[in-house]
């Protein structure tokens, strides 16, 4: 038996019993009456119709009193407990089966029967039917009279009713109705509710929301999220101070029932696809609240390092599995995280004393080893995310002049309590943290960065305590070197990338985060490989496929500028270093590493070279390409100068040009290469047929500028000359003078303009007197040859020194380079033989525009 019907037990005896004794009194009348019928009377009553009459009279007139009662105490008692009408639990709920509606309706059937009785002179049933009405009456005046028995009895009785309810097979929908309910009547007491009360609310709100969760719907996720919004809501949004605690408190402790409803019920949250954003919903409210409430209040009512444990539990747990993330929530708590500093510099501002020891808390207790009770699947995004909650603390703490709580917290306290570094999330902040504070402190300049923010961020760095626990973090990595690789590079700027801070005077800045990652890691490197016996770190760790960029960041142009950098660096590890040993460290560091990067650049170099070779040569088509660009050129060049070229292959007069010499990459060698020479190669064939036509003394030779006094006379000469086709650069043969564009457009469009690069004058001829045979075309692709390369000779290494790319010259002994060019270049040379047939002395003119 539930307690509710434990309270409601006398109450269903005493209306099982009246209405038993009302159904034996409605008989023994019947009965009665057939026994008069049968001419059996046992009293006799003198003018029994006028009495039953009376009865009746006196039924009616008592059975409106019911109704009477009802919308009297309705009208006057509107409480309500726990979103439960007082009236309504009292007169409807409670009862078992006479009910006031019960009651009411059974009054006006019996008065019916009654009058239907007293019509057939039954008049026992009439007396019957009278004593049943006033029963009735009796049981009614019972219950209305129950609601004045106490208030105490009365909560008791509804808070079994609602556990009754939620605790039953009801519908579900019932259920939700009830908690809203529930929710709504809190809300208007919430500002009156004394300690006591406020607890009991919240344990049974808690207590009722887990049930619902326990349907295993979508449906029901969203409906608690509503009921728990909209309570911590109002919470949160009150006037008074008192009230902003307990929603913050109400925060936390619904979240830790989450997530120990979660641990209890692990396969039933499995089935759940859609998120819980409580948290991520009321973020900025929260912050509000935080705002009004001192900081002495704040750290007695909340721990945030276990509250923002548990949001991200629930939303690893309980999100959509469409977006495989619950992004609200875990922003929200990176927001908050990030607040608390501006929230004590506030506070210090009003002249509120903070707990410095309370504040350090969650920097002293950074726990990223395992993700227990997390889906393994999840785990290492779940502790990516821990690594974003912890540095968005850190974020807060420096950017509002905490360094003390990061030195003696983070440093002292909690980097000294480490004993290992077995997690890669771990290795991963403290690095992450090491890197944000040498930015700071060396990288940023004041534009972007408050001065007091710098100035704490190198208080930090140069403390000789900061510098040995920084050595010991480097120390600790040695045993688990595994971790230092490109991708946690990779991560550490993800991590960082949000926290690069942007000037306030402008909209545009060259960002940094990229670059001082960059140089941090390779620091970290060199520097372990260095103290430590670990030969081949920085060399396993460096991206191969970026070497390249690392030179050009790195070495050459950038040798002082990397020294620089790594003087600074050396000095966090060291601070007891002078600037002299520290300048000498960054010079042995910078050798190591420019013997490394030329290494795996070389070696890079010489097997791309290699695979590229091998593909040439394997797939058997650099004659079949010579073959294609060899058509492709002689189409292009028929086509392009089709105005000048004979229809017929004409022997004799053969001449050579040369086209194209070019030195290219074996793996860029392909028939389509050649179409970014066409400008190049029409340039040379033009150069080439003007050379043949003057060698044998068929062109004039004029120069635009001083041979004709206007434009008007320079096109009138073409004109006379009967030119139709303008070879060449377009800026020697077009007008000099704007105001004659129009006058030289018109007569161009009468003319094959056949514009090229590569030579400074122009051709124009009379296609009628001259045309160009063109009788083959030769194409050859040849590996290059050290004569043909430029090279310098280290006498004293005995190496040649090669520049693989621009910028970036290596060593190579003779045969390696031999080998290598051959692989990795190849001339691509391109010649055509011409012949000349022309009908007259002069076939056309050389224009000239120099002064």
């Amino acid at each position: 038996m539930t307690d509710w019907n434990k309270y409601r037990e006398n109450n269903i005896r005493i209306e099982k019993t009246g209405i038993t004794t009302m159904i034996i009194i409605i008989i023994v009348g019947i009965i009665a009456d057939i026994a008069v019928a049968n001419g059996i009377v046992w009293c006799v009553i003198n003018d029994i119709g006028s009495f039953s009459l009376t009865l009746l009279q006196i039924q009616a007139s008592v059975g409106t009193l019911t109704i009477a009662l009802v919308a009297l105490i309705s009208g006057n008692i509107t409480d309500s407990y726990m979103g439960v009408s007082v009236s309504d639990y009292y007169l409807n709920i409670r009862p078992s089966i006479l009910k006031q509606k019960i009651i009411i309706l059974s009054s006006m059937l019996l008065l019916v029967v009654g009058v239907i009785a007293y019509v057939f002179e039954a008049f026992n049933s009439v007396f019957g039917v009278f004593v049943v009405t006033v029963g009735l009456i009796i049981v009614s005046i019972y219950e209305i009279y129950s609601i004045f028995s106490g208030k105490r009895l009365l909560q008791k009785e509804i808070e079994a009713y609602i556990s009754y309810i939620m605790r039953s097979d009801k519908e579900y929908q019932i259920k939700v109705n009830l908690c809203d309910n529930f929710v709504q009547d809190w809300k208007e007491c919430i500002e009156s509710q004394d300690t006591t009360v406020y607890d009991r609310y919240v344990e049974i709100f808690c207590d009722y929301i887990l049930i619902l969760l326990k349907t295993e719907t979508d449906e029901s996720v969203k409906d608690v999220e509503k009921l728990s919004s909209s309570l911590v809501e109002t919470f949160l949004r009150s006037d008074k101070v008192n009230v902003k605690k307990r929603g913050v408190q109400l925060s936390e402790r619904i979240y830790e029932k989450l997530w120990a409803f979660i641990l209890d019920n692990t396969e039933s949250v499995k089935k759940i696809s859609t998120d819980y954003t409580l948290f991520g919903n009321l973020q900025f409210d929260f912050q509000e609240a935080i705002y009004d409430l001192s900081a002495e209040s704040v750290e007695r009512i909340i721990s945030w390092n276990y509250m923002a444990d548990s949001i991200q539990r629930v939303a690893f747990w309980i999100f959509d599995k469409e977006k495989q993330k619950n992004i609200s929530e875990l922003d929200g708590v990176n927001y908050i995280s990030r607040f608390w500093g501006s929230y004590m510099r506030m506070q210090q501002q009003k002249g509120n004393i903070i707990n410095k020891s309370y504040w350090g808390i969650p920097l002293e207790k950074i726990y990223l080893m395992s993700a227990y009770n997390i889906p393994e699947e999840r785990s290492k995004e779940f502790l990516y995310h821990k690594v974003e909650m912890y540095f968005n603390y850190f974020y807060g703490l420096i950017k509002n002049g905490f360094g003390d709580i990061i030195k003696e917290s983070l440093y002292l306290v909690g980097m000294g309590s480490l004993h290992s570094i077995d997690n890669r999330n771990e290795a991963l902040f403290y690095l992450a943290i090491q890197c944000y504070l040498y930015y700071l402190a060396e990288r940023e300049n004041e534009e972007c960065v408050m001065l007091e923010v710098k100035q704490d961020a190198s208080s930090i760095i140069r403390d000789e305590q900061i510098a040995r626990s920084n050595e010991y973090i480097i120390q600790l990595l040695t045993y688990n070197d595994e971790f230092l690789n490109f991708s946690l590079e990779e991560d550490m700027y993800k991590l960082l990338r949000p926290f690069e801070l942007h000037s306030k005077y402008s909209n545009v800045k060259k960002l940094l985060m990229q670059d001082v990652v960059h140089e941090f890691f390779l620091f970290i490197l060199l520097h372990i490989e260095d103290e430590s016996y670990l030969p081949g770190l920085t060399e396993n760790a460096i991206d191969i496929e970026k070497i390249q960029l690392y030179y050009l960041e790195f070495l050459g142009a950038k040798e002082e500028e990397t020294k620089y950098k790594f003087c600074k660096l050396s000095k966090m590890y060291d601070a007891r270093l002078s600037d002299e040993e520290a300048k000498k460290r960054a010079d042995s560091l910078y050798r190591k590493l420019e013997v490394i990067i030329k290494r795996k650049y070389k070696e890079k170099s010489i097997a791309s070279a290699e695979e590229h070779q091998k593909m040439y040569e394997s797939n058997g088509e650099y004659a079949q390409i010579a073959t294609e660009i060899k058509e492709k050129v002689k189409v292009h060049l028929q086509e392009k100068f089709a105005p000048i070229i004979a229809d017929v292959n004409t022997k004799g007069g053969e001449f050579k040009l040369h086209l194209l010499s070019s030195n290219e990459f074996t793996k860029n060698i392909r028939s389509n290469k050649v179409d970014q020479y066409y400008w190049e190669m029409d340039g040379a064939l033009v150069n080439g047929v003007t050379n043949i036509l003057q060698k044998i003394g068929l062109l004039d030779i004029k120069n635009k500028l001083s041979d004709f006094t206007s434009d008007i006379e320079y096109i009138e000469y073409l004109k006379c000359n009967d030119i139709d086709v303008l070879l060449g650069s377009q800026y020697a043969i077009k007008n000099k003078e704007y105001k004659n564009t129009e006058l030289f457009k018109e007569y161009s469009e009468e003319c094959k303009c056949i514009y090229t690069g590569f030579i400074g004058y122009g051709l124009a001829l009379n296609s009628g007197n001259v045309k160009i045979c063109i009788h083959d075309v030769n194409v050859s692709i040849h590996s290059l040859t050290l004569g043909e390369t430029k090279l310098n000779f280290d006498e004293k290494k005995q190496r040649y020194i090669y520049e693989i790319s621009h910028g970036m010259p290596v060593e190579f002994t003779k045969e390696e380079l031999k080998t290598f060019i051959y692989n990795e270049r190849k001339i691509l040379d391109i010649s055509v033989k011409v012949s000349v047939i022309s009908s007259k002395e002069k076939v056309g003119i050389v224009i000239n525009s120099d002064r």
